[in-house]
């Protein structure tokens, strides 16, 4: 077992609060403590330090003015708990549904575990299940699960040879869920209790000509308005605490409504934020409500990630130099973001960096490469996967 290995099964340990052998004890602090020497780390609002030393249960800084809890360390700050080693080119989405995160993307085998692009890790065990039935080949862009525990997926992948969009998970395989103009891609997927929100390229789908975004039943399409215009439609879907509809991408108009890359759904009407995010070269990645009901969006525009203040938005410390692609909030509401950038807010930050409510901080070293999916648990561990994990 690597270092690494030996590590994350023994930091998810000493989250769960399990009893750990001094030595396997001394290991986690020892290790922890090599990661983070030399690395600008920021805990809570406390001041930028660069060296560690571990005294009884608490990391201490070196001035001996501050104190930290060794699990707060680890849950800030260790990124992953298991090292997914996905082969092929990308994991583009995440769901965590209780101790189970799902995986989706364009990838062959995950933890050498063959998966064909969609697969369940128990995050308690890193055991790797594969969710059998697509072809080889195809992309899953969005994963889901409603209310109910059913799982959908959505993308341009192949079942049975046959191209399909969207599919649901009958336990042991994926079953096509079809419509005549269901034809070209989804890019996103998301559930509200048993309802679950398609977004995609598509025009004309549902039983009124839903253009870009439907709702799926269970059973049938309906249509969110028709007559939307843009480059590729809908890529990104959240809801407020009401039940609102967010819905994010690359379009002009939904529903017949203007709104620039952005918009809310009420559940009779769209409307835009005003002049939205962007312009006509440009598009949203993410939409993201967070837990304050504050709507964020991120994507390729300028600094990469805005807020919206309820009559404008506004650049969140500066934004970022590159496109940020995807953002979650843990339990302290602190909001991370994942992309392709170096800085942000001014500050080094390679593809990954947090919001405290007052500035950008960077996570150790970050990532060499793009990162696409992120996910936090209950513990606030914090899940990233993309073009390198």
């Amino acid at each position: 077992m690597s270092e690494r290995d030996r590590f994350a099964s023994l930091a998810q340990a000493w989250l769960q609060n399990e009893e750990l052998m001094p030595l396997d004890r001394q290991f986690v602090i020892e290790y922890l403590l090599r990661y983070m020497r030399g690395q600008q780390i920021v805990i809570n609002s406390l001041p930028d330090v660069y060296e560690w030393k571990f005294t009884g249960d608490n990391i201490v800084f070196t001035n001996g003015v501050f104190e930290i809890p060794v699990d707060q360390v680890l849950l800030a700050y260790y990124l992953l708990v298991f090292d997914l080693d996905a082969t092929g080119d990308n994991i583009f989405d995440f769901h965590l549904s209780g101790n189970t995160l799902y995986v989706a993307g364009n990838f062959a085998t995950l933890n050498g575990v063959t998966t064909e692009n969609v697969a369940m890790v128990d995050i308690t065990t890193g055991t790797v299940t594969a969710m059998a039935g697509l072809d080889s080949g195809g992309f899953v862009y969005s994963i889901t699960v409603d209310s109910g525990g059913d799982v959908y997926i959505g993308g341009a992948f192949f079942i049975s040879s046959s191209a399909t969009k969207f599919a649901k998970w009958n336990g042991s395989s994926w079953d096509a869920i079809t419509d005549a103009n269901l034809t070209n891609t989804v890019w996103v997927v998301e559930a509200y209790g048993t309802d679950v929100y398609v977004g995609g390229e598509f025009t004309d789908v549902g039983d009124a000509n839903g253009d870009y975004i439907v709702k799926y039943s269970g059973s049938a399409f309906s249509s969110l308005g028709s007559g939307s215009s843009g480059n590729y439609g809908v890529y990104s879907i959240d809801f407020d605490s009401n039940g609102d509809l967010y819905a994010a991408g690359d379009f002009s108009s939904l529903g017949g409504t203007d709104a620039r890359n952005i918009a809310n759904w009420n559940g009779a009407a769209w409307s835009a934020l005003g002049d939205g995010v962007g312009d006509a070269n440009d598009w949203a990645e993410c939409v993201f409500v967070d837990s304050s009901d504050d709507v964020w969006a991120t994507g390729y525009f300028d600094n990469g990630i805005k807020k919206w203040d309820g009559s404008g938005w506004g650049t969140v410390g500066g934004g970022a130099n590159g496109v940020v692609w995807n953002v979650a909030e843990d339990s302290n509401g602190y909001i991370y973001a994942i992309g392709d950038f170096t800085t942000m807010g001014g500050k080094e930050a390679n593809r990954v960096a947090r919001w405290t409510g007052d500035y950008w901080q960077s996570l150790g070293t970050g990532f060499t490469a793009r990162q696409l999916a992120i996910a936090i648990d209950s513990n606030d561990v914090v899940y990233i996967g993309g073009d390198e994990a």
